[in-house]
C-alpha cells in the first residue's frame, strides 16, 4: 500500500486500503494536503449494483464483482 502522487493544487497523496468480508468490501481512503490528513470509509456489497451521483448530478451506476483472487470494478 503506497502513497499515490497527484497533479491536483491541494491534494499531495492518497492512500487506498482494501479489505473484503464475505460479499462486503470496505474501501478506506486517506488523504493529505493542503488542510492535512483526512481519512473517510466507504462499503459496497460484491456482485450488487449500487447507484450514486457525480459532481454535476448525473447518476453513476457501479458493480464490484470476485474472479479467482481479483476484485473487478466496474462503471456502467
Amino acid at each position: 500500500m503506497g502513497k499515490s502522487p497527484t497533479k491536483s493544487s491541494w491534494l499531495k497523496s492518497y492512500v487506498n486500503k482494501f479489505e473484503l468480508q464475505d460479499a462486503n468490501l470496505k474501501v478506506t481512503t486517506t488523504t493529505v494536503g493542503d488542510r492535512g490528513e483526512r481519512t473517510y470509509d466507504r462499503t459496497r456489497v460484491i456482485g450488487k449494483e449500487q447507484k450514486s451521483q457525480d459532481r454535476e448530478g448525473r447518476p453513476v451506476y457501479d458493480q464490484r464483482e470476485v474472479r479467482g483472487k481479483y476484485t473487478l470494478f466496474s462503471k456502467l
